[in-house]
């Protein structure tokens, strides 16, 4: 669907900051989405030079895929997350510099609670005590004698264990900011633009840091609705949209009111509901298409009643409309209901899916599983091969069963580098707390055939032929990143010479072979060293398997 005359506006906008507010369904995304690629092919910005942010993983995680999809492989080099990632990554890199030691773990809820459970805090007040402690560190508030004394020790207990939790991810990033200004200019000249995407779920904190990033070049696209705030439970501020239209002098903002997800039915029943609002932004949501149901709304008297109508109305519905339960979607505010709607539907032999993370089988009964399908084997990690192995590759347990393997047998390795338990236990809860994650299985998609990156087999080509000629291969250093180059090419082995020859726009480098000049990019460099490094490779290796020495502690044997 072609864009809309008022995403057009907030797209095709002067170079500066941008502040679009939007409706639900009005395209707020897919107006991010279309300014990068218009910075990029417009105005010339690099991708590189381009920094998009969110809220949430899963956010995150459909602009990046959106963003392949428009650049292709240049895609992969705008620095596209949430801004906890983002912060959190700062923090890996100048983390010392707030007194947060390298290679600390981050705590989830679970964690958090075991710290307060060691404090003495009851179980029915721990989730209250973690919301004042975030109001205490990102808005400033103010807590009374016990709160603030059990609040020291619960951050003192994480410290010695060098753990910090999701509140210190954006309390510490602003307070580095705050202190160390060169900092905070050296991290926000990485970028020339930066897009944000729910401005309206950013807490005051979260913008000061957004604000710090675009102070230089004021380049800021945010997009938000005020009336989309579902998060000042966790400090989210809605007035940044204000704050952020008064500070970088936003003469009008760009208001998308056209809903091109729901139908009249639902968004004529959310605005009567939000008809009592203090809005901050006069805004009237309109939607063309017609649904097929009216929108209702019933009430009962326990949960069970409400799981006993909700699956009879599905059975009923499923034969008068012959859908597939593939076409039906529960939303519930609370895991126990669905854990107990999901055995209803068990019983009553509907195929489900819970929400990752919180279905019934899990970890528990992935053991039982093994055990049971090798009842004879005493040797639990050997049944869980059998298991992995006939499972599949595809199967989404099998990738749990690898894991399960990899992470026990890794005990024997990590005991190894450490001659008391004391530093063991230390060196664990210094890990990640929470479900694992393989950064190399999330980029895995990501990665690409050198050959297929524009520009990189003729460099590869033109570095060999200057090579064969017994040339040097000229570098220009005055923009900075040439002597980072001279050394990666001499470390792979090739002659190089300073080149006078002067970058041209925004490039970093100029190569020079015989008498051609061509500006290049580190990143094709990198695969064209990849193509001459393979060239010679056999092709006959097919299947493999990659050892990690050093979970072993480089012991070959074991490994």
């Amino acid at each position: 669907m072609p864009p809309s005359s008022k995403q057009r506006e907030a797209i095709e906008a002067p170079v500066g900051p941008v502040l679009v507010v939007a409706g639900p369904g009005a395209g707020k995304t897919f107006c991010l989405i279309k300014r990068a690629e218009y910075l990029v092919r417009n105005k010339g910005f690099r991708p590189a030079r381009l920094c998009a942010l969110t809220f949430t993983n899963k956010a995150a995680e459909e602009i990046a895929s959106r963003l392949a999809q428009q650049f292709g492989v240049a895609g992969g080099e705008i620095t596209c997350g949430t801004l906890h990632a983002l912060c959190l990554g700062i923090l890996r890199e100048f983390g010392e510099h707030v007194g947060i030691r390298r290679g600390f773990g981050i705590a989830d809820e679970d964690y958090q609670r075991g710290v307060l459970r060691r404090l003495g805090v009851p179980r029915k007040q721990m989730y209250q005590a973690l919301v004042l402690f975030g109001r205490r560190r990102l808005q400033d508030h103010l807590l009374g004698e016990r709160d603030e004394r059990i609040f020291r020790e619960y951050l003192a207990d994480l410290r010695r264990r060098n753990m910090l939790d999701f509140d210190d991810i954006i309390g510490l990033t602003r307070k580095l900011f705050l202190e160390q200004k060169h900092i905070a200019t050296t991290i926000g000249s990485r970028w020339d633009y930066v897009l944000v995407d729910e401005f309206q779920d950013l807490s005051s904190a979260q913008y000061e840091i957004v604000k710090t990033l675009g102070e230089k070049h004021r380049c800021v696209f945010v997009v938000g609705d005020d009336e989309q705030s579902i998060f000042s439970w966790a400090g989210a501020n809605p007035k940044v949209l204000q704050d952020f239209e008064s500070e970088f002098a936003i003469r009008q903002p760009v208001l998308l009111d056209r809903n091109r997800r729901n139908s009249r039915q639902i968004i004529e029943t959310a605005r009567r509901l939000l008809s009592a609002n203090l809005t901050l932004f006069e805004k009237k949501i309109e939607a063309d298409r017609e649904g097929e149901y009216e929108v209702t709304a019933m009430s009962f008297s326990d949960d069970p009643t409400e799981i006993e109508w909700l699956v009879k109305d599905m059975q009923q519905d499923r034969k008068q409309q012959d859908r597939s339960w593939g076409d039906y979607a529960v939303l519930y505010r609370r895991h126990r209901i669905g854990t107990e709607l999901e055995k209803r539907l068990i019983r009553e032999g509907i195929p489900c899916r819970l929400a990752r993370g919180q279905a019934l089988m899990e970890p528990a009964h992935l053991l039982d599983r093994a055990r049971a399908l090798v009842p004879d084997q005493d040797d639990l990690l050997a049944a869980m091969r059998v298991y992995a192995r006939q499972q599949g590759r595809h199967d989404p347990d099998t990738k749990k069963a690898w894991r399960f393997i990899y992470h026990v047998e890794n005990l024997h390795g990590l005991r190894k580098t450490h001659e008391t338990l004391g530093t063991l236990v230390e060196a664990l809860l210094a890990q990640r707390v929470g479900r694992y994650r393989n950064p190399l299985e999330e980029v895995a998609d990501d990665l690409t055939d050198p050959a297929e990156y524009p520009g990189a087999e003729e460099l590869a080509t033109d570095i060999a032929n200057t090579q064969k000629a017994g040339k040097p291969i000229g570098v220009a250093t005055s923009a900075g990143l040439g002597f980072a180059i001279r050394g990666v090419l001499a470390a792979a082995g090739y002659n190089t010479k300073v080149c006078d020859t002067e970058p041209s726009g925004n490039e970093d480098v100029v190569w020079t072979h015989d008498k051609m000049q061509s500006p290049v990019f580190p990143v094709t460099l990198f695969k064209a060293l990849q193509l001459l490094q393979s060239k010679d490779s056999n092709d006959s290796l097919r299947e493999y398997v990659t050892f990690d020495l050093e979970t072993t502690d480089k012991d070959v044997s074991d490994c």
